[in-house]
């Protein structure tokens, strides 16, 4: 015992040189914390965070980081004391603190550590929307039969938001890692729903998977809630199409309703709460509209289909083509974009005259919904537009037989004037002589 004694007398814990060296290096990496507030996950800043957030073995950094300092003091006032037993004591805490030191610059500053970045996922983003019995939703969500569930007292924070209204490669792939359908949002993986359970004591919102491709599920509450308040609304409702619809639409080999019930929900969310100006101008409605061709394609259709679901597609259908030319006509009337009309047109006289609309919904229901929508907002452009595709529809199908019924759509115009009251000018602009003797 006596020689180990003498052994540890003369050993490194009387250097004082080195036991001054270990401290400057353990502040210096303390430090050098400064260097993770520079970096941001979704927003939130990293450093802040980590240090008084994320629990590293059950402790909360911040105490972490406390002990560390005092081990360092300790040791350093330790240098005046000459007993063996203090002196071993407090090196072999000094060294733990190294070692310590060690792993947090390397796992937690020089890069930016997979565990603190799911910890700000679950907290940023988890716990907004949880099972309940609770079946009032959004109308649209009703219509698509969207699970039971109600709304949190929690919110997206504006960092989040402020974070998504950047629309660049980085925010892109952070925005599949937090929406996408392999995001934490979906996940059901146990560790996961324990601290969803921990944080939020709720159960979370059970979103589904198409039975034909679990790639393909419900577009989540949680997105819809960032895009009513981001900006560039219009790259991010299509990044959603995209990634909840399993690609882009030319790869849809197979007829999905969830992907008619995804698009369903963003085209009524993009009636009620699009408000990004990028949103009412060509290239959206351009990009928008090749989802909705590829989408209602029924000739995907790989099985028979029962009436019942098949009249509830048909309602679907109806409804998508409502939100569309609601905001359409809106629009045009509030913005008068020569481009956005010229698209707007075009789109008419693809689905009316082209034939690229192949859903359920017969071309009579549709020129009905369109003319409803036009006259009830007095879209006076629009208007003339369908004039003009009627006329052109008559000549086109001359020597065919009818396929649309023009005494029907009369009737729907004398309904909207009746109910307006506004007389019968819309009625004479839309059908003239031409076109009532070929009723």
């Amino acid at each position: 015992m006596n020689e180990f004694i003498s052994i540890l007398n003369g050993s490194i814990i009387f250097d004082n040189n080195l036991i001054m060296a270990i401290i400057a290096i353990n502040m210096t990496i303390i430090g050098l914390t400064s260097l993770a507030d520079k970096k941001t996950v979704i927003g939130v800043d990293y450093g802040d965070f980590l240090i008084k957030e994320f629990k590293f073995i059950g402790v909360r950094m911040y105490y972490w980081i406390i002990i560390f300092a005092l081990i360092n003091v300790l040791s350093l006032f330790s240098m005046a004391i000459g007993n063996t037993a203090i002196r071993l004591i407090t090196f072999i805490f000094l060294i733990q603190s190294f070692i310590f030191a060690i792993i947090y610059f390397f796992s937690f500053i020089l890069i930016e550590n997979k565990l603190v970045f799911k910890e700000v996922y679950i907290k940023e983003l988890l716990g907004l929307y949880r099972d309940s019995p609770d079946t009032e939703h959004f109308y649209v969500d009703d219509m698509v039969n969207m699970n039971p569930g109600t709304r949190t007292s929690r919110s997206l924070s504006t960092n989040v938001i402020n974070f998504f209204n950047d629309y660049n490669s980085n925010s892109q792939r952070l925005f599949e890692d937090s929406f996408g359908p392999n995001s934490l949002i979906y996940s059901s993986k146990k560790d996961i729903l324990k601290l969803r359970k921990k944080y939020f004591k709720i159960d979370p919102y059970r979103y589904r998977t198409s039975p034909l491709n679990p790639a393909v599920k419900d577009i989540s509450f949680e997105f819809f809630q960032l895009f009513r308040f981001v900006e560039n609304q219009e790259k991010w409702i299509l990044d959603i199409l995209r990634l909840f619809n399993d690609g882009a639409p030319s790869t849809y080999t197979t007829y999905n309703i969830f992907r008619l019930y995804n698009l369903a929900r963003t085209t009524a969310q993009i009636k009620a709460f699009g408000i990004s100006e990028n949103l009412f101008k060509y290239k959206f409605l351009f990009n928008y509209r090749v989802y909705w061709y590829a989408i209602v394609n029924t000739g995907n259709i790989n099985e028979s289909i029962e009436n019942d679901e098949k009249n509830n597609i048909i309602e679907i259908e109806k409804e998508i083509i409502k939100s569309l030319f609601t905001f359409i006509v809106k629009t045009i009337n509030t913005k008068n974009n020569s481009e956005f009309i010229n698209i707007s047109q075009n789109i008419l006289e693809e689905i009316t005259l082209e034939n690229k609309y192949n859903g359920f919904l017969p071309i009579q229901d549709i020129y009905e919904i369109i003319i409803e929508i036009s006259l009830d907002n007095d879209c006076k452009k629009l208007n003339e537009i369908i004039e003009n595709i009627l006329n052109r529809h008559i000549n086109k199908h001359i020597n065919e037989k009818k396929l649309i019924d023009y005494k029907k759509l009369q009737e729907k115009v004398l309904e909207v004037e009746k109910r307006k009251n506004t007389g019968t000018e819309n009625k004479v602009k839309f059908f003239n002589s031409n076109m009532s003797t070929s009723t």
